[in-house]
């Protein structure tokens, strides 16, 4: 499976995804970094509206590149909280 194809799978479980997004911000949005919450709320966004490019069980060009945008948006939140993190540790 390439890149692209992955981005299929993941545009088709964008509603899932908005929903586990939503959870986990409601969860743990007041103790991780801003910067964070507002990447994670980008990422809810972009799952929420790339399921409209999603219609049925068929992927739209605009839905795959919302899922690659969606992955590289998570992975920059990640990045960021791993950071802060070992920041807080070394002090």
């Amino acid at each position: 499976m390439d890149f692209s194809d992955a981005c299929d799978q993941i545009a088709m479980k964008f509603d899932e995804l908005a929903g586990q997004l939503r959870r986990f911000l409601k969860s743990h949005g007041p103790v991780i970094p801003e910067e964070v919450v507002s990447l994670v709320q980008y990422a809810r966004n972009l799952a929420e509206e790339g399921a409209l490019e999603v219609p049925g069980f068929e992927v739209s060009r605009a839905g795959n590149e919302c899922a690659k945008e969606l992955v590289e948006n998570l992975a920059e939140a990640k990045t960021v909280f791993d950071q802060t993190l070992r920041g807080q540790v070394k002090n």
